[in-house]
């Protein structure tokens, strides 16, 4: 009995479908949340121009009105605040509601997997998913892959949010040239690239731990768990066992972390080659503004926008790494609900032509209704038969005895009788 093999695509996939299944109407409004929420930076930057042009424009001009009146007479300017003030709002509202809708989803998703897995595991016929190792480091990996499955509601809910920040502000940033989304995205590829190789290598080395895992399990259990909290106090072996878990806590520990800082280091390193597709763009918005081709408008949107494109290419980045260290330990879980049994069960047969409780009640009651007949029958039959024990008894005493012409209810008048019936073998006339 082998597990399946399943790709980080194939996880993903299914591990979507479990969300569609199991929270539908939290997924929809958390798409819905999420796309305001990433259009509102392009609109509150692409407003913060027109309010500094329009600034512009009337400090270029000789006026004495009023500040407020001046504000109040340029109709651009005004609702341009109030679009920037209402987006703010609406922002800081939408934030709230989405950590409702993404807490919800995550405890929705978390009963949904961790249902099925423990259905699995209960209702395995076959032994052996305890007897073999790699088995057991599936079934240790699963139950760590519960928790990862939380993190994909976050995860998707970022995914989302950096998408719809990327489109609206690639699409404005293309108004500078067409050259500066592309030279931005290609120069984030580098560090796309080596940080999904040092996912993979990650989970390499935590599937590997597995064991280790597993044995720090059972130290924990021994240390903190009733059944041996007697033993292990009568005979001293506190120290024992917490040395053997920080031990084996070491070992998993400088693993991992010796992986994770050569990783930093390499994600470091180009993330400075990263650097030049947001050095190049932002430079020439300055040289166009300072050679008149731009206004101060256009220097803040476009400078902001660099900036924004550079923000969602990273949440975007983290968001694919998240997803694919998410699909890596979810893996487990699928390759545990794919797992067939080489054994089958008997007791699933047994079960199946057992009679149900109401077939069973009628089939009770219908057996007592035969023993109460039956029991009646005999009893009736007792009756009948002691009644013609005592009639034949009768007859033969009476057969015998000379002096009894009549029935027995007349024996009191006889003469002879003056005792009970008992005591007829004392009567001389009656000697058989």
């Amino acid at each position: 009995m082998q597990p399946i093999q399943i790709t980080t695509f194939q996880a993903l996939r299914r591990s979507l479908d479990l969300i569609l299944k199991a929270a539908p109407i939290e997924l929809r409004n958390l798409i819905i949340l999420n796309i305001i929420s990433g259009a509102a930076p392009s609109a509150v930057l692409f407003l913060d121009k027109l309010i500094i042009d329009e600034v512009s424009r009337l400090l270029l001009q000789a006026q004495t009105a009023q500040p407020f009146a001046l504000m109040l007479s340029q109709p651009i300017l005004v609702w341009s605040i109030v679009g920037v003030l209402s987006l703010k709002l609406v922002g800081d509202s939408i934030d709230t509601v989405s950590s409702f809708t993404v807490t919800s989803l995550r405890h929705r998703l978390q009963g949904a997997v961790e249902g099925k897995v423990l259905e699995k595991v209960a209702n395995f016929d076959d032994i052996a998913l305890f007897e073999n190792p790699e088995l057991l480091n599936i079934v240790e990996l699963a139950k760590t892959g519960v928790s990862r499955i939380q993190q994909l509601a976050f995860s998707i809910s970022m995914t989302i949010t950096g998408i719809f920040i990327f489109i609206p502000s690639v699409s404005l940033a293309a108004a500078i040239a067409w050259w500066v989304p592309l030279l931005m995205l290609i120069s984030s590829i580098p560090s796309i690239y080596i940080e999904r190789k040092y996912t993979r290598i990650i989970w390499k080395v935590q599937k590997k731990q597995a064991k280790i895992s597993r044995e720090m399990n059972l130290s924990s259990r021994v240390l903190t768990g009733e059944e041996y909290a007697k033993e292990l106090r009568l005979f001293g072996l506190q120290e024992l066992w917490l040395k053997r878990w920080q031990g084996q806590f070491l070992q998993f520990f400088s693993e991992m972390q010796t992986i994770r800082k050569k990783g930093s280091i390499v994600i470091l390193s180009w993330s400075i080659f990263g650097r030049i597709g947001v050095a190049l763009p932002f430079v020439y918005v300055v040289m166009g503004a300072l050679g008149g081709r731009y206004t101060l408008g256009d220097l803040a949107l476009y400078s902001g926008l660099i900036v924004q494109v550079e923000q969602s290419l990273q949440l975007l980045i983290n968001s694919y790494s998240n997803l694919y260290d998410i699909a890596l330990g979810v893996t487990p879980i699928f390759q545990l609900l794919d797992l067939k049994p080489e054994l089958q069960s008997p007791l699933v047969d047994v079960a199946s032509r057992l009679p149900s409780l109401e077939d069973y009640g009628q089939d009770a009651r219908a057996t007592n209704q035969v023993s109460d007949h039956g029991q009646d029958a005999r009893a009736t039959n007792q009756v009948s038969n002691h009644g013609q024990d005592a009639r034949a008894t009768n007859q033969v005493s009476n057969a015998r005895c000379p002096c009894h012409k009549s029935s027995i209810r007349s024996r009191a008048r006889c003469p002879c009788h003056k005792s009970s019936i008992r005591s007829r073998a004392r009567c001389p006339c009656h000697k058989g």
